[in-house]
């Protein structure tokens, strides 16, 4: 899953939600003082990555782009879309509140951050690339964004926006996958979390 969903899942803490979105930026590694929570974060992150890369609805996803390198990261991506689609189906809350709040609240926190990664979602925060989840169009815009940042060696042999035209083609397959995995996702969560400190979860249906 990507940071959209990484938020979403998390307990409703600033800290753990923060710990959520920046395991990958970190490496999983917390910075020596962070707080519990954050670690606790991080480690869900784990979790749930873990549990998505073993699913069978997301490993049905990626088998319907081909080969290659990067379809993970395309299904991540287009996972993250489907949530925002379906967002009202899973959260109590709107969107753009729960992105709001989840701003502000990371303002305040990463203050006591190390330079790098109050850099990080600083930036996060002025692209506000979360809110940016709505069309297949920006999912393209998505998928340009992160090859900017890969390494030469890999745009050589592959991009994410060399899937954009599997994803349009297969768009309806993927999103039936998604409304699949994600409830079971959720109860994995829940199963793993402190139930009241996901109030903003609707009931899992599925």
């Amino acid at each position: 899953m990507n940071w959209l969903a990484h938020i979403f899942l998390s307990e409703q803490d600033i800290e753990s939600q923060l710990g959520n979105l920046l395991n990958d930026t970190c490496k999983g590694r917390p910075w020596p003082n962070a707080d519990t929570r954050l670690r606790q974060g991080m480690l869900m992150h784990q979790r749930v990555d873990s549990f998505t890369d073993r699913h069978p609805c997301f490993l049905n996803s990626k088998s319907l782009l081909g080969k290659g390198y990067l379809k993970s990261v395309v299904v991540d991506l287009t996972y993250d879309l489907l949530l925002t689609q379906h967002w009202q189906r899973f959260c109590q809350q709107d969107r753009h509140k729960f992105l709001d709040a989840f701003y502000e609240s990371a303002s305040i926190a990463i203050e006591s951050y190390p330079i790098a990664v109050k850099e990080f979602v600083v930036g996060l925060i002025r692209s506000d690339h979360l809110r940016q989840y709505q069309t297949l169009e920006e999912l393209e815009c998505t998928f340009k964004r992160v090859d900017k940042r890969l390494s030469e060696r890999l745009r050589k042999k592959e991009c994410t926006l060399d899937y954009y035209p599997l994803v349009i083609e297969a768009y309806a397959a993927i999103e039936q996958d998604f409304l699949c995995f994600f409830p079971e996702l959720q109860a994995y969560v829940k199963s793993n979390s402190n139930e009241e400190q996901l109030p903003h979860w609707k009931p899992v249906i599925f």
